[in-house]
């Protein structure tokens, strides 16, 4: 599968386009229900509304026009506990969204993104704190990253072990 990827980093962007606001909201959705999740946390306004102060950025997959794809990033403030129950504050850029339409997953459209990310922020996987990241999520990591150690967070993001080395 050919796909064309966009990167889109603020909201005028993204309002100029209808089409792709109207298929931002639809795979936010279908996003949210995938992780089984009350209400989509990736939509038009949303982006709207965070991508200054958060330094939100949109990398969007687009199959024959359509989008079957996202993954959204922004930085946040974090209270990270170590193993040794101590408190370390830090910002890090995190993967906030990652979703890839279900008729599409399995076709490398999810690592053309990741790598797209990678590439556009010339940082490791490693450096990047994972907004409460699937099952899924987790295995694309350990098979495309070799990421696996993480000490679990009260605030369910995955910051791996590695991040620290």
């Amino acid at each position: 599968m050919e796909c064309e990827l966009l990167s889109i980093e603020d909201a005028a962007t993204l309002l100029a386009n209808e089409a792709f606001c109207a298929a931002v909201d639809e795979i936010g959705r279908l996003s949210a229900v995938a992780q089984a999740l009350s209400h989509p946390i990736t939509s038009t306004e949303l982006f709207v509304k965070h991508a200054a102060a958060q330094q939100q950025r949109l990398y969007l997959a687009l199959l024959h026009g359509k989008v079957v794809g996202f993954l959204k990033t922004g930085v946040k403030h974090l209270f990270y506990i170590t193993r040794k129950g101590e408190y370390v504050e830090m910002d890090p850029l995190c993967v906030l969204d990652f979703y890839v339409h279900e008729d599409c997953q399995r076709h490398g459209i999810g690592l053309l993104l990741f790598q797209q990310l990678l590439q556009t922020t010339n940082e490791s996987p490693s450096r990047f704190a994972y907004d409460r990241p699937s099952p899924k999520l987790i295995a694309f990591l350990k098979k495309h990253a070799q990421l696996v150690d993480f000490f679990p967070q009260p605030n369910n993001f995955v910051v791996f072990d590695a991040y620290f080395q």
